[in-house]
C-alpha cells in the first residue's frame, strides 16, 4: 500500500512538470504549485480537470497495485486458457483505450497537443470550437464509466483477496 502511495505521489510530480513545460503566459487554465530552479510544477484548475486529473492516477496506482500483484498473476495463469481468458484479455484492453481517452481528455499537455499537431492543421478553428462541448461529453462519460469500473474491480480484488464481507 506504501507503495501505490509512493507511485501516485510520483505520478502527480511528472504530471505538474509536464503541465509546467507549458510556455504560452496567456494560458491560465493552470495554476503555479511552486517554481524549482529545474522549472515550474503546475496543476489544472478549469472545470473538472484538476480533480480528475488528480483521481485518475490514484486509482491507476490501485488498479496497478491489483495487476502486478501475485494474487491476481496466479489468478490469471489458472484461468488463462480457460473459458474467462477472453473476459481478462478485454478488461486489459478496456482499461488501455480508457486510460489513452483520459490521457488525452484530462491531461493538458496531451490535449493541447493533439489539438494543436493533429487537429487544427486538418480541420477549422470554427468546427473545432463548435465541437468542443461533443468531446468535453465523451471525455465525462469516459471518466465516470471508468470510475465504476476500475472502483468495481478494485472492490472485488480486495473482497477476495483481503476477505472483506459484504452484504453479498
Amino acid at each position: 500500500a506504501a507503495s501505490t502511495f509512493v507511485h501516485f505521489i510520483l505520478a502527480c510530480a511528472f504530471l505538474a512538470a509536464c503541465e509546467g513545460m507549458c510556455s504560452d503566459d496567456s494560458c491560465d487554465s493552470h495554476r503555479t504549485l511552486f517554481s524549482t530552479p529545474l522549472g515550474l510544477l503546475k496543476w489544472p484548475t478549469t472545470g473538472l480537470n484538476g480533480f480528475a486529473l488528480a483521481w485518475w492516477p490514484l486509482q491507476q496506482c490501485c488498479m496497478l497495485h491489483i495487476f502486478f500483484s501475485r494474487r491476481f498473476a496466479a489468478i490469471v495463469d489458472r484461468l488463462w486458457m480457460g473459458p474467462i481468458s477472453l473476459f481478462y484479455c478485454r478488461l486489459y484492453f478496456y482499461f488501455i483505450v480508457t486510460s489513452a481517452l483520459l490521457a488525452a481528455s484530462y491531461i493538458p499537455m496531451v490535449s493541447r497537443t493533439i489539438r494543436i499537431n493533429i487537429l487544427e492543421p486538418f480541420i477549422s478553428p470554427w468546427i473545432l470550437k463548435s465541437l468542443q462541448p461533443v468531446g468535453d461529453t465523451i471525455g465525462l462519460v469516459n471518466l465516470f464509466q471508468y470510475a465504476v469500473v476500475s472502483t468495481t474491480v478494485v472492490c472485488i480484488f480486495w473482497r477476495t483477496h483481503y476477505r472483506i464481507f459484504t452484504v453479498a
